[in-house]
C-alpha cells in the first residue's frame, strides 16, 4: 500500500515508484505469456499434436520470459532504491525537528562517518554542511565517534553518495 503522506513527503520519488510499478506488470504480463506458452503446449501433448516447432518455440518464449523477468526485477529493485533512497534521511530531519521543538536532544550516528569521510577524502564540505543544517535547525544533538557495533557508515545514506560510502566501508 502507498502512503500518500509519505510521498507527499518525497514528491521527487513519485517517478521512481510509477517505474516500480511498471517494471512489476511487466515481470507478471511476461510469467502470463510463460503460462499460456506451457498450457499450449500441454494441451498439445495431450491430443497428441506436439511438433518440433511447438517445442522450439515453446522453449523460446521460456527463455524469453527468463531474461525479461530478470530485466524487471533488477529494474524494479533499481527504482524502487531510487523511491526510497532519501526516506530514512528526510524522516530522519522530520523527527529531530519534532524533537528539538520540544527542547529535547536527539542521538545521531552521522557524525564519526562524516568525520572519516572528511579525513579520507581530505574534504570537510558534508560535514559542514550537515553542521550547519543541525545549528540553522536548533537541533541538539548527542554524538559519539564509535561505539560496540562499530562505524555507522551506511547511516550516511542520502547525505554521502552510494560509491563514497563504499569507500569508506
Amino acid at each position: 500500500m502507498i502512503k500518500t503522506r509519505l510521498v507527499g513527503l518525497l514528491s521527487h520519488a513519485k517517478k521512481y515508484i510509477v517505474y516500480t510499478i511498471l517494471w512489476q506488470w511487466a515481470a507478471l504480463l511476461s510469467q502470463v505469456l510463460a503460462v499460456f506458452s506451457i498450457a499450449d503446449l500441454l494441451e498439445r501433448v495431450v491430443y497428441r499434436a506436439v511438433t518440433v516447432p511447438i517445442i522450439e518455440r515453446t522453449i523460446l518464449i521460456l527463455v524469453l520470459v527468463v531474461v525479461i523477468r530478470f530485466v524487471c526485477e533488477r529494474m524494479g529493485a533499481r527504482s524502487s532504491y531510487l523511491a526510497c533512497v532519501d526516506v530514512k534521511r528526510i524522516l530522519r530531519e522530520k523527527i529531530y525537528e519534532k524533537i528539538s521543538e520540544q527542547g529535547y536532544v536527539t542521538y545521531d550516528f552521522f557524525l564519526p562517518g562524516l568525520i572519516i569521510d572528511a579525513l579520507e577524502s581530505g574534504n570537510a564540505e558534508h560535514l559542514a554542511g550537515w553542521a550547519q543544517e543541525l545549528i540553522d535547525k536548533n537541533i541538539r544533538t548527542v554524538n559519539m565517534l564509535g561505539c560496540h557495533d562499530g562505524i555507522p557508515l551506511l547511516d550516511l545514506k542520502g547525505i554521502l553518495a552510494e560509491d563514497r560510502i563504499q569507500k569508506l566501508i
